[in-house]
This record gives structure tokens, sequence and C-alpha cells, in this order.
């Protein structure tokens, strides 16, 4: 993640329960002394289960980029085809990434998990 400016996360049905999607999320937002703070994106597969693509379900969504789209560091998508408009989406929280802190507080999965979604 050293060199990464932005991390996009693409969200299926299950992103939210792998340990090493929260793991890279929290090690890109993470500013130290060997790496600077990525950009943080979100983008809704095609497949994510619902009815509604103008909505997803909070608990579904790996829960530190949800902290992170509350806080306004990181924003979220439905699934594009247009390389142009990833492009700007990109770039947008690339610029972000040093003006908005992020929220790396929520406590790192040690385990992968189940169930319909994620508590606090």
């Amino acid at each position: 993640m050293r060199d990464s400016t932005v991390t996009v996360v693409l969200i299926g049905a299950d992103t939210w329960k792998r340990k090493h999607v929260d793991w890279e999320i929290g090690a890109s937002i993470r500013e130290t002394q060997y790496s600077s703070r990525s950009g943080l994106i979100g983008i809704v597969l095609p497949s994510y289960p619902r009815n509604d693509t103008t909505r997803y379900n909070p608990k579904t969504i790996p829960p530190r980029l949800y902290d992170n789209i509350e806080f306004g560091f990181a924003k979220i998508y439905n699934w594009n085809d247009d390389p142009i408009e990833v492009q700007k989406w990109i770039h947008e929280a690339f610029l972000r990434r040093d003006k908005i802190s992020p929220n790396n507080s929520f406590p790192s999965f040690v385990n992968n998990r189940s169930g319909s979604g994620w508590q606090r």
C-alpha cells in the first residue's frame, strides 16, 4: 500500500465479511512515516443484492469504509462502465485525502465475519 494514492473497494454481497478487505482499507488510510494516506472510494458491483440501485444496506458495506463515507472522507458509487466517470471519482478521492481526516477507529477484524450484516 506504500505507493497507492487511492484505494478502490469493489463491493459485492460478501465483501464486508472479509478481514483482508478491512485490513487493506485500514492500512491505506493510515498516515505513517513511510507511507502517505490514500484516498478511498467504494464501488457497488452489479452483483450486489438489492432491488433499488439508489440504496444499499449500510450493514453490508465494509464497516471501515462505511464510517469514512459518513465522515466525508470516502464516497460510494454504483458500478459504471464509463472510464472517464470512474477516473473522475478516483481523482476526487485523491484530492480529498489531504483535506478530510479519515476515521480508522473501527476495531480491526481478527477473523472473517459471517451473518447478514456487521454489528458494532
